[in-house]
């Protein structure tokens, strides 16, 4: 986990792919609870006028980010068998600052649309908060009451009550119902008092997330196995894919472009994950991506020319597109690059390298 140089990675997204398998589910388990609790809370109108459904829909994708500062502290730290030293527990307190140092760059830049800037600060407050404490006694800053974004506070129950219910080497597993009586009696001090009455109603939702994101083996959850991308190496055109069915990485370094190029239209089926590594050195022509709705597409020092084409074709909402790297993409097409076919006013098209596109909408 501390083999990657930070200068180098512009975004999060593989360092979160290669942290340790336990927290990447630990992280996705929290994700879905503060989800759930965010949707409660702005159902009851339990916080008005602070609680967005612009949030909600974003929130899970940013607090799955909540700990991933853990990817620049040692696996003999995190997985240790026993209590830690004083040395150890400082150690692993720092990776709110380091979480921090990931994200933090990233705000403020002016090309980043208000759905991203609404992602990164969303993402910060969990990263940041995760551990403060309603008395004050939390770290890193010791904030207290509504010095804590509600952000903050949900994400600190949900940490709290993820990390219990799940064995660890250094404790056994507790039942959710245990659990949610420790909060209750933490409520106030540690942990916002309506926050937790409402998780405690409606603890069988929560207890529906564990059921369907663990495993069972002898009675014991075990270790989540984060599935792996399917890698694909490409040293000739024809060998690209014409639809990805599944989360896949694909290498094209080898690549070279001939005189003449056939188009070639990658189809990235709903709701899964396209990473595209390339050779700056080279501009691909001729290559186009279809995303279907719910996609990430991260491209990797890759510059295209769609020729005639657009080089991205938005078949659907909620959809990332993430450049990192030396990446340009360039299209004769009408004026953009990129190109919506419908109207999706709600659509999240995110480039955050500080790379303005401009977007065709459909008959523009």
């Amino acid at each position: 986990m501390l083999a990657f140089d930070m200068k180098l990675v512009s975004n999060p997204w593989d360092l979160y792919q290669n942290m340790d398998s336990e927290v990447i589910k630990h992280c996705e388990n929290v994700a879905q609870y503060v989800k759930i609790l965010y949707e409660l809370a702005l159902k009851a109108d339990l916080y008005p006028g602070k609680l967005t459904k612009e949030q909600l829909a974003l929130v899970r994708s940013a607090v799955v980010y909540h700990d991933i500062g853990k990817s620049r502290i040692s696996l003999r730290i995190l997985n240790k068998k026993g209590p830690l030293t004083k040395f150890e527990r400082k150690q692993v307190e720092k990776h709110v600052y380091y979480g921090e140092d990931i994200f933090g760059e990233m705000v403020g830049n002016h090309y980043v649309s208000y759905e991203s800037e609404l992602f990164l600060e969303t993402a910060l407050q969990a990263i940041s908060q995760h551990h403060e404490r309603i008395d004050g006694s939390g770290y890193p800053r010791g904030l207290a009451g509504e010095e804590i974004s509600l952000i903050g506070r949900m994400t600190s129950i949900c940490d709290f009550y993820d990390a219990l219910i799940s064995a660890r080497p250094y404790h056994a597993a507790r039942s959710g119902e245990e659990v949610v009586a420790m909060m209750k009696n933490e409520s106030g001090r540690m942990f916002d008092s309506l926050l937790v009455e409402l998780f405690r109603a409606n603890h069988n939702r929560f207890e529906e997330v564990g059921k369907n994101t663990s495993e069972q083996v002898g009675g014991k959850r075990i270790a989540y196995k984060k599935k792996q991308p399917v890698e694909i190496i490409c040293r000739e055109w024809s060998e690209l894919p014409e639809e990805i069915g599944e989360d896949t990485c694909i290498d094209v370094t080898e690549v070279f472009e001939d005189e003449v190029v056939k188009t070639c239209c990658i189809k990235v089926c709903k709701q899964k994950s396209l990473i595209v590594k390339g050779n700056s050195h080279q501009k691909y022509r001729n290559l186009q991506f279809q995303l279907e709705g719910g996609n990430l597409l991260l491209l990797q020092d890759v510059r295209i020319n769609g020729g005639s084409l657009p080089v991205l074709i938005i078949g659907g909402k909620d959809c990332w597109i993430i450049l990192e790297g030396k990446c340009e993409m360039d299209s004769e097409y009408a004026f953009s690059p990129v190109y919506l076919k419908g109207d999706f006013s709600g659509l999240k098209i995110n480039f955050l390298n500080r790379t303005h596109k401009r977007v065709a909408a459909q008959g523009g």
